[in-house]
């Protein structure tokens, strides 16, 4: 039997012109929760993202974050 796939969200923001990891749960309405308090000290929606991964992949979030700051495709 296949064992379902575990999704983990993680909350990048763009700062100084570069995407990095800020915070991740497997709970997405806490990284929404955690992205409206980046709101509320300022940060602009355009310049945030949850990226969303098989149960928390280094290699997968860090491959997500390399492309948005323009790394190879």
């Amino acid at each position: 039997m296949f064992e379902a796939i575990h999704e983990y969200y993680t909350l990048v923001i763009k700062l100084e012109g570069h995407w990095s990891i800020e915070f991740g749960d497997d709970d997405k309405e806490s990284v929404e929760c955690e992205r409206e308090a980046y709101q509320d000290e300022g940060h602009k929606l355009r310049d945030m993202k949850i990226i969303g991964s098989d149960y928390y992949d280094n290699g997968d979030v860090a491959w997500k974050v390399s492309r948005l700051n323009g790394g190879s495709k």
